[in-house]
């Protein structure tokens, strides 16, 4: 159980990804995977939602951080982003869905290829459908707002 615990606060805090499944016989199964993409991209929270605390997982964005979905809705593979990413342009890739701004002060610009501003997201703000030519984020300096 201690271990259970322990994964929990892990995958909170973005160092790792959980995913859980029941076999035939009842017993759950738990899988743990590192935190290893680029700027902070969980691999493998694209899960089949079977249970409440797999789903509230994969659509979590831990406390510090700027999450980005590939999928709307905040489904499918995720990126994570934090105040050491601040100032820079970054692309967006395919991360282009959705995204949860959980950075204590900073503002997330969401930004066309021409660096347009097309959103602009405080914190605590997110967005389940960012407008489709979004590419690029800047994460804004502290005390920044929108």
């Amino acid at each position: 159980m201690n271990y259970r615990i322990a994964c929990s606060i892990l995958a909170i805090l973005g160092a790792v990804a959980l995913t859980q499944a029941v076999e035939a016989d009842g017993a759950e199964k738990l899988t743990v995977t590192a935190d290893t993409g680029t700027f902070g991209q969980v691999l493998g929270t694209s899960v089949t939602i079977t249970s409440p605390i797999v789903a509230l997982a994969t659509v979590a964005c831990p406390d510090g951080n700027a999450c980005f979905w590939k999928q709307g809705g905040y489904d499918g593979d995720r990126k994570l982003a934090d105040a050491g990413d601040a100032g820079q342009e970054l692309q967006l890739g395919a991360y282009d869905e959705s995204m949860k701004n959980r950075l204590a002060n900073r503002r997330v610009q969401i930004k066309d290829i021409d660096l347009d501003v097309l959103d602009c997201i405080n914190p605590g703000g997110e967005r389940t459908n960012l407008p489709l030519r979004a590419d690029i984020f800047r994460i804004g300096v502290s005390g920044s707002s929108c």
